[in-house]
């Protein structure tokens, strides 16, 4: 079979749909495919359409992978941007079977500790609903 994320020739076809596509399996796998090229360009373009919806995207059975690629490969800068902004919501993401996944690769590539603090800071009130929900590990 042929791949589906084929359909897409290049960046400059789908930006200012990068989110919508995110959650599309085929453009998912399109859009992970460029972050394997390592140009900061790219990634800042794709991570500018996305940031706004990260919470969203790390629960989504496609869009997590993304956030996953994303997280391996973006700057510094941006990992701290993604974590801010979903801190406030890490125990609920924890607690989703994509999202878990997700958090996982966020904590992996934590850097420094006023990230960990802020992870640390944004799991421990859920701590014992994380601890009894099957996906919260």
């Amino acid at each position: 079979k042929e791949d589906d994320s084929l359909k897409y020739g290049s960046l400059d076809e789908v930006v200012g749909r990068i989110y919508a596509i995110a959650k599309d399996q085929h453009g998912c796998r399109f859009l992970q495919r460029l972050f394997d090229e390592g140009d900061p360009a790219v990634i800042e373009v794709v991570f500018n359409e996305i940031i706004d919806h990260a919470e969203e995207l790390m629960v989504d059975p496609f869009g997590n992978y993304l956030v996953q690629k994303l997280l391996e490969c973006c700057s510094t800068e941006q990992r701290r941007e993604v974590l801010e902004r979903v801190a406030p919501s890490l125990v609920s993401i924890s607690l989703n079977m994509h999202g878990t996944r997700a958090v996982q690769k966020l904590v992996e590539t934590l850097e420094g500790d006023d990230q960990v603090e802020l992870v640390v800071n944004s799991l421990k009130d859920g701590v014992v609903t994380l601890i009894k929900d099957l996906n919260g590990n």
